[in-house]
């Protein structure tokens, strides 16, 4: 909670929640250094340099008195928060030979977020202290590692670039580089990058401008360099900088910004109307969004002169205007629609950036793939991608924290019913550990005669008991530097637990017929669909076991709590096995669909991946799926009501054969929903609608689970 205080740029609350965590942690384990190094940054987004010093200089004693190893994501992720300390106290030349001293020798052979975050902050020192061929050479490698947030990145090289003579740029023409930065980072990036970058840039500002620093604020919400919030307006964001003319530098920035927009519609959007009004390119253009219902609205809008009475309709005399699809978002579609202006060289220009951003929007199929890869591109590849199954808010947010900790090496089980994913869920883990090419190895404790479990997991040499004609490695050995996936760890036998417990504890295994134990660095993670704490007061489990597993604990929904990802993999589904069977063109009608949405889908994804492939087998290639085509089963009792189609969606059918307090559920249900969708998630506003307080609200969206 801690760290997505930080993310969202309230350090206060941050800072709070995990001197909470400091208090009930043990001191002597390594999770209270994650802490003390957490609680650093949030210090030093809060402006608190010596409270950040002293948490970073406890974490280092810690870490030095215990002999717990530490990840190289660990260690870098420290390193950057040392350095930015340093610098932050304009300690530059100590900042960068600390960071020579400790990454050069730790560099991995795959790029990571935060070495890529430790050589922006290597530009920086470089460009503050020389000598300026250095300087140059690191800001130019900066670019060839292309990551997340990299516009953070380009903020703060440039900010301090503009010193550069090699760049030929005085601080205030550069400005317009970190107006652009500030507005990617207020949509897409963290708000503790935001503040990073804006505390950067203000010393350049207040030079460029000729202002003292306190001058610079924003309204009443504050000065510039505490901002809790950057809006993406055309007409006022970053108004506090003097705009600057694009040339073709300019131009070249923005558009090494358009990887970072490409999943933000109306940034995106917003950015290129920007560029082509101050380029004078067009003469008028408009973002517009439209939702699933109603006429489309004007985000943001330019036009040359005086405006037109239509509010946006170009003149007969003008050019057509051109239109471009930029994506949806949290429901809403949104268009970009220029006129440009009746000028060989505007038309060209435009024509030319319209064509690379509908590239990058819709990227060309693989070189080498057949036309069936191109038609169930959208299908079946996406299933293979690790967002593909992650659409419900319930898994979306799971995801999001899985990504955080799978860098950590931590110890993590997963629970759920049978059919739910988690496998999936485990090879999330695996790739997004820093090292996804290292070995992933499923073993399913339930498949293995119980006197062959031990020597499945643990190995066993040539002779050691009756039939070992071989040796073998075991499956712990195999996975070694990489992931070791234990599923249904409830089927693991009694007599066998300890052992594996204290391979947990030393990391070390002692095959059958071996004299020596081995070590071995491997990541467990364990699953199962059993009740481990019933098992554990029945004496079936053993407690030191399960504590040891339960480190972090993941919870995967079944697919009746996760509605939206439904019609999705039936889509990927149907598209995989009918071209595993060489049919194509097979699709479901939309009652079948509706009716399959409200099914209880008992064996989850399972089940409905198995009722995809026997449909695909029966039908023909351009079948529509009717109800009669699927199983008996589906026409027994459904466990939600049938909602009536309007196009408002304010009406909602309710079966009545049912309990009273279902009844009820599914009409809050309903109610909240609607009234968060259209109110766009303003919780206040949704809460006068409903007659409740915003306290009322959150806790019935607790208590119902939203």
């Amino acid at each position: 909670m801690g760290a997505a205080y930080l993310a969202i740029g309230q350090p206060a609350r941050a800072a709070s929640c995990l001197n909470f965590a400091l208090a009930n942690a043990n001191p002597e384990e390594q999770v209270f250094g994650l802490l003390l190094e957490t609680l650093a940054e949030a210090q030093l987004v809060d402006r608190d340099v010596s409270g950040c010093a002293t948490s970073l200089d406890h974490a280092q004693r810690l870490a030095t008195s215990l002999s717990q190893s530490r990840s190289l994501w660990h260690r870098t992720w420290n390193l950057r928060t040392q350095a930015r300390l340093l610098q932050r106290r304009g300690s530059w030349r100590e900042s960068l030979h600390l960071i020579q001293d400790n990454a050069q020798r730790e560099r991995s052979t795959s790029r990571s977020f935060t070495e890529t975050q430790v050589d922006a902050l290597t530009a920086l020192a470089l460009t503050r202290i020389g000598p300026t061929q250095q300087a140059a050479e690191a800001l130019l490698g900066l670019f060839q590692h292309p990551a997340e947030s990299s516009v953070l990145f380009q903020g703060l090289a440039l900010t301090a670039s503009a010193s550069l003579v090699a760049f030929n740029r005085t601080r205030r023409e550069s400005l317009s580089h970190f107006a652009r930065a500030l507005r990617i980072l207020g949509s897409t990036g963290e708000a503790s990058s935001l503040v990073e970058l804006v505390d950067h840039v203000v010393p350049i500002i207040t030079e460029a401008m000729d202002r003292p620093a306190h001058a610079i604020a924003v309204g009443p919400q504050g000065p510039l360099w505490r901002p809790s919030q950057v809006v993406c307006h055309l007409e006022t964001s970053t108004s506090v900088i003097p705009a600057i003319r694009p040339n073709d530098v300019e131009l070249a920035a923005f558009v090494g910004t358009l990887p970072d927009l490409i999943a933000e519609p109306r940034t995106l959007g917003e950015e290129t109307l920007r560029v082509l009004t101050t380029l004078g390119w067009i003469r008028s253009g408009r973002v517009a969004r439209q939702g699933r219902s109603g006429a489309p609205t004007v985000v943001t809008s330019y036009f040359d002169g005086e405006s037109p009475a239509t509010g946006g309709e170009a003149n007969a005399s003008e050019l057509s205007p051109l239109r471009l699809v930029l994506g949806t978002r949290h429901g809403h579609t949104y268009d970009l629609l220029v006129t440009p202006r009746d000028s060989c060289e505007c038309l060209i220009s435009c024509g030319t950036l319209w064509r690379l951003i509908s590239a990058l929007l819709n990227p060309a199929p693989r070189l080498g793939g057949s036309s069936a890869d191109e038609a169930r591109s959208e299908t079946v590849d996406a299933a293979d991608d690790e967002f593909g199954v992650f659409r419900s808010p319930a898994m979306i947010t799971m995801l999001e924290t899985v990504k955080r900790i799978a860098p950590l090496n931590i110890m993590i089980l997963l629970t759920g019913e049978s059919g739910t994913g988690k496998e999936v869920v485990a090879n999330v883990i695996h790739r997004a550990s820093g090292q996804p090419a290292s070995p992933f190895v499923a073993f399913n404790c339930a498949t293995v005669p119980r006197d062959m479990i031990e020597s499945h997991l643990f190995g066993h040499k040539r002779g050691a008991f009756t039939g070992a004609v071989e040796s073998f490695r075991g499956v712990i050995r195999a996975a070694e530097g990489g992931t070791l996936f234990l599923d249904e760890i409830g089927d693991l036998p009694l007599e066998t637990q300890p052992k594996l417990l204290r391979f947990l504890d030393s990391k070390e295994i002692h095959p059958l017929g071996e004299a020596t134990p081995q070590r071995v660095a491997v990541r467990i993670v364990a699953a199962t669909n059993a009740d481990l704490e019933r098992m554990m007061k029945e004496g079936r489990f053993r407690e030191d076991l399960y504590h040891r597993l339960n480190v972090v604990h993941f919870r995967v929904p079944p697919l009746r709590e996760r509605r939206d990802e439904i019609a999705p993999l039936i889509e990927r589904f149907l598209g995989r096995y009918a071209e595993e069977y060489g049919k194509s063109h097979i699709r479901m009608s939309d009652e079948t669909l509706a009716h399959l949405l409200l099914y209880a889908w008992p064996g989850n994804v399972r089940e409905l991946s198995s009722e995809m492939r026997r449909l695909a087998a029966f039908l023909e290639s351009g079948s529509v799926i009717q109800n009669r085509d699927l199983s008996p089963k589906f026409f027994e009792e459904r466990e939600t009501p049938l909602p009536v189609t309007s196009d408002d969606a304010r009406a909602l059918s309710v079966r009545v054969d049912r309990p009273l307090s279902e009844i009820a559920q599914d009409v809050e249900i309903a109610a909240l929903t609607y009234a968060l969708r259209a109110t766009n998630g303003r919780m206040d506003l949704a809460a006068r609608r409903l007659g409740l307080s915003r306290k009322g609200l959150y806790l019935k969206r607790l208590r119902l689970g939203l």
